[in-house]
């Protein structure tokens, strides 16, 4: 039996493991790259310019804030809405992991910059928390995104890497009766098509859910 799980599991791993290699770099540059973005805000904040945007943001927040708990997290989804129609467009086409790192290194930066303004806004009002809960609401959040990413990634490597003779479909991530047609082989697989809707379609509702619990979280409903 111990045999069998850990065989099990060693299937598991090199079935995924295009799949773990793309979230493991989307992790990491998500993660320098929101750092930047903070930079990249502090320093904006230090010019004449970083006055008006400064101004701007305030009134961008407290009209977001006077717009309730689903105005909230509907202005965030919508946000992320951008990047996540890059994951699923370009998810089977050859561009799909260059696009992806693209796409979570600009929501990352974005992140990043939106933070550090929203720090230097609320410090004003000396009210820490709506920060430290929209920061805490941000990390499902961006979990999400990096497994849209990665997901749109080993799409794209299974649809445009050569077949290898030694290679079995239950080995593959994309492989099994869900993805997997012969009989459509070299024309449009509805069923690789049926499967990559369905995945990107429930991840579309985890990410909603996220936005909704971050706008509860800030609003302190």
């Amino acid at each position: 039996m111990l045999l069998l799980k850990r065989f099990q599991k060693q299937e598991v791993h090199r079935r995924y493991r295009v799949y773990r290699a793309a979230f493991a770099l989307y992790s990491a540059v998500f993660f320098v790259c929101f750092l930047i973005g903070i930079v990249f805000a502090t320093a904006i904040a230090l010019t004449a310019d970083g006055v008006d945007a400064s101004y701007n943001f305030a009134l961008h927040w407290s009209s977001r804030v006077q717009g309730g708990f689903w105005g909230f997290a509907l202005y965030g989804f919508g946000a992320l809405l951008p990047y996540f129609f890059a994951f699923v467009i370009f998810g089977i086409t050859v561009y799909g992991p260059l696009v992806s790192l693209i796409s979570a290194a600009l929501c990352a930066f974005n992140a990043g910059s939106y933070v550090r303004v929203l720090i230097g806004h609320l410090y004003l009002y000396r009210a820490p928390f709506p920060v430290a809960y929209y920061v805490l609401g941000l990390l499902p959040i961006a979990f999400a995104v990096l497994v849209c990413a990665s997901f749109s990634t080993a799409a794209a490597l299974r649809i445009f890497t050569p077949k290898r003779k030694d290679s079995a479909e239950r080995a593959q991530v994309f492989g099994g009766t869900l993805f997997c047609a012969p009989y459509f082989e070299g024309t449009l697989n509805l069923r690789f098509l049926g499967g990559y809707s369905l995945c990107f379609f429930g991840l579309l509702v985890l990410l909603f859910a996220f936005c909704i619990a971050q706008s509860a979280m800030v609003l302190m409903l």
